[in-house]
């Protein structure tokens, strides 16, 4: 934004009039967000890591480090200052002071800054049934939906054969495992499906336990 299209904020010892002004201004950022008591941003994973294996630009969710907020801060508000020069006050343009990013940080709440649950690469679930296959920051969820390839598009309204052909699809991948009955074939399923509804409800995941009487019988595959 250039100088005359952002918000004026003058830095004076009202230090809650300029924290609230500043807040009020960063709620323009589309690429900032709340979650937890803590600002977030979403970065695109680059690096490898030992720990969790993700495809190179797979999204991921980092809290906003100060010196990110203060460069965020000076891109969505114009800051001033009054400072004496002979006899007058003259209003001159000023860097954010060192207080006010970390009272900004401090907040814990930031009314206007969206509210972030979760990020996903690929569409899910919501609470009424619908799926959220549009790419972005989705009102309904507090979700952000960054693909990270192409996905087939998914009727509004799906029938009953179009599941039926959808789950004899996903069956096919473990149609050489030997299952002891149909109930526990189902169980995988639900398995590889609880992570793409779990925006669409509330409390605790279902914990789901693979095991087998012999060796070898594909357990870890």
């Amino acid at each position: 934004l250039s100088t005359t299209e952002r918000p004026k904020v003058v830095i004076d010892t009202e230090e809650h009039r300029v924290v609230t002004e500043t807040i009020q201004a960063l709620a323009a950022d589309q690429g900032l967000f709340q979650r937890g008591g803590m600002l977030t941003r979403v970065l695109r994973e680059q690096e490898p890591d030992d720990r969790v294996r993700r495809d190179d630009g797979s999204p991921t969710l980092r809290v906003v480090p100060p010196a990110n907020l203060r460069e965020r801060m000076t891109k969505f508000a114009a800051f001033t200052k009054f400072v004496k020069r002979g006899d007058e006050m003259v209003e001159v343009a000023a860097h954010p002071t060192p207080w006010l990013v970390a009272a900004i940080d401090a907040r814990g709440q930031w009314p206007g800054i969206r509210p972030l649950v979760g990020v996903t690469d690929t569409p899910f679930l919501r609470a009424n049934g619908s799926i959220c296959q549009s790419p972005g920051y989705d009102t309904a969820t507090g979700v952000i939906y960054e693909p990270n390839g192409d996905f087939p598009s998914i009727p509004e309204t799906p029938t009953l054969e179009d599941a039926q052909r959808a789950r004899d699809t996903l069956l096919e991948i473990v149609c050489d495992f030997t299952f002891e009955a149909p109930d526990h074939r189902a169980a995988w399923l639900a398995a590889l499906l609880t992570p793409l509804a779990r925006y669409a409800y509330d409390g605790p995941t279902p914990l789901f336990l693979i095991d087998a009487n012999v060796r070898g019988a594909g357990k870890g595959l």
